[in-house]
């Protein structure tokens, strides 16, 4: 995500210069491409459910692991990150990232991986979708 250290669903890239924190929305091959047992670039944040399925199946080391709570704003790298229920499989989120870039600039983001909409997400407090800066989609029949 430009202005911060953070990089989503981005493991197919390997390592990338400048980005100390990865996260996971879900754990789907197409998201996690690359993600293995010798992973050691930085630590991937992600649901509890996500982190217990990428450690077992993927081989994962815990230490390079770090399951976030939903719906408990936390700081990673100096930004607000929010885990909500992206309601597309278990352990799938939204991360909901909020801070100021280096200009002094206020940002949110909502990175939504695959997720399927409900009534449920509309009315969750922290999504005002009036105030968002910017909406991350990922899906398969978009180019």
């Amino acid at each position: 995500m430009e202005g911060t250290t953070i990089a989503v669903d981005a493991f197919k890239y390997g390592k990338i210069p400048n980005i100390t924190a990865y996260f996971l929305s879900h754990a789907h091959a197409d998201h996690y491409t690359r993600l293995s047992h010798t992973w050691d670039h930085g630590f991937v944040y992600c649901s509890q459910t996500t982190a217990n399925l990428i450690c077992h199946n993927l081989g994962v080391k815990k230490q390079w692991v770090k399951p976030l709570k939903d719906n408990e704003p936390t700081m990673v790298d100096g930004v607000k990150v929010t885990v909500l229920d992206a309601n597309h499989c278990p352990g799938s989120s939204l991360f909901l990232f909020e801070g100021v870039k280096s200009q002094g600039k206020p940002f949110r983001y909502l990175h939504c991986g695959d997720f399927r909409a409900s009534p449920a997400q509309l009315r969750h407090p922290a999504l005002n979708f009036f105030f968002f800066f910017f909406f991350f989609l990922d899906t398969t029949y978009l180019s």
